[in-house]
């Protein structure tokens, strides 16, 4: 019974973890984008509810994280009724930023429910590195456009992204199975990590052979925030990964210093060789990053950003919620910016330490293990990426981050039995 139970917790988790990374968003009209991932946390949160009503044995993961992202949703709430009080038209559509808490917290419990032993992480570790490896071939297909399979399906998958990838399209930026090059771009950026944790955890080569690809696909979605992200995060994983050897007792100041000096000239002449020896066409875009006052992609950003600047100077502390029923001359282009506007300074505050304090609670734990120190460099990385791009707004890349989050923090400690008691 205890085995069937182990063989049907992992077959769900794969399949979320599938459905995140190789299923693209289903669109249908009048309705917003919906995910596979997303049916399978309503489908078990009213199993879940069968279960308690029916009092059968329910064990659930608990821990700092879900509780301060559900009570994110108290700021969502007074800052909807502040805009509200400000004079704002108040949409039912607002309220659906409740549903991403409520998917969110629904996977991350289900992961670190489903996981009870270090082999587990490890076990979908792999599945996130295969079905990330995955997509890249299929970005490598699309790349190339052969058999011209991108006029098939591209325009489906990602209605406002497509023209790079059809039509002989000079320089294509690709998406795997995502709507958009630059989320696409934090997918295999994980994928990179992924690869590489594993290689460092069992020494396999071909995880390096995987990481490499994986780069390369990387640049091929020309997306410059997502190769800052890779930059950030990788630093930080490295940092991460060799921190007791470095700063070993043992060596005195001057050694600690020399190391960490070799390991990021290093990581620095690993990017820098690998500029050199890849083809312009994959490079010229990311290399704009070093030149952004002739960028016309970045100042257009910096341009757009004055509206949704504007809205948050108005509420500053509460901000005025989601408020989509306002029509925009420009998209934020910024998530920071974005938070602001709607949550304030309370609420965006609110949201870093949502992510800062579990860290801090568990910091021993979860910086010992592979996955502790993926979910950590994506989480400085994202500070970045969310300057020109959404990591929280966006159901793939935060559903994906987020059950890496569960994988870091399961502990069989951490679980515990929910059951009511009836009185007869």
């Amino acid at each position: 019974m205890e085995k069937s139970i182990k063989f049907n917790g992992r077959l769900l988790l794969s399949f979320i973890i599938a459905s995140i990374i190789l299923v693209p968003t289903i669109r249908l009209k009048g309705l917003p984008g919906m995910r596979l991932e997303q049916f399978a946390v309503v489908i078990g949160f009213f199993c879940l509810i069968v279960k308690v009503i029916t009092n059968k044995r329910v064990v659930l993961h608990k821990s700092l994280f879900p509780i301060l992202i559900i009570t994110f949703s108290f700021f969502i709430i007074i800052s909807i009724i502040n805009g509200a009080l400000s004079g704002y038209n108040v949409i039912i559509n607002d309220f659906f930023e409740l549903y991403k808490i409520f998917v969110y917290c629904g996977l991350f419990i289900i992961t670190s429910t489903l996981i009870t032993k270090q082999n587990d992480k490890m076990f979908f570790l792999k599945i996130i590195n295969t079905s990330i490896f995955v997509t890249s071939i299929v970005s490598i297909t699309q790349y190339f456009n052969i058999f011209s399979l991108n006029e098939l399906y591209i325009p489906y998958i990602a209605p406002t992204q497509y023209k790079t990838l059809i039509n002989d399209y000079p320089w294509p930026r690709v998406i795997g199975l995502s709507d958009n090059p630059n989320v696409y771009a934090v997918i295999v950026l994980i994928g990179c990590l992924s690869s590489l944790g594993l290689y460092l955890y069992n020494k396999q080569k071909y995880n390096l052979l995987i990481m490499i690809i994986n780069f390369i696909v990387l640049l091929m979605t020309r997306s410059r925030s997502g190769f800052l992200f890779f930059i950030v995060s990788s630093v930080v994983f490295f940092f991460l990964y060799y921190k007791d050897f470095i700063f070993n007792n043992k060596r005195n100041k001057l050694k600690k210093l020399f190391i960490m000096f070799s390991l990021l000239i290093g990581l620095l002449s690993i990017f820098i060789l690998a500029f050199l020896i890849l083809p312009k066409d994959l490079t010229w875009r990311i290399m704009e990053i070093f030149d952004l006052k002739n960028s016309n992609s970045w100042q257009l950003r910096l341009a757009n950003w004055q509206e949704n600047f504007g809205y948050f100077l108005q509420h500053p502390l509460l901000g005025i919620g989601p408020v989509k029923s306002i029509v925009y001359k420009n998209a934020a282009d910024n998530e920071w910016l974005l938070l602001l506007k709607r949550y304030g300074l309370i609420g965006t505050l609110y949201f870093i330490n949502m992510f800062a304090i579990p860290i801090i609670k568990y910091w021993r734990e979860i910086n010992k293990t592979i996955p502790g120190k993926i979910y950590l460099s994506l989480l400085v990385g994202a500070i970045f990426y969310m300057i020109p791009v959404a990591i929280f707004h966006s159901f793939q890349l935060m559903s994906l981050i987020l059950v890496i989050g569960g994988i870091t923090f399961a502990n069989p400690e951490s679980l515990y039995e929910l059951k009511l008691k009836y009185k007869s």
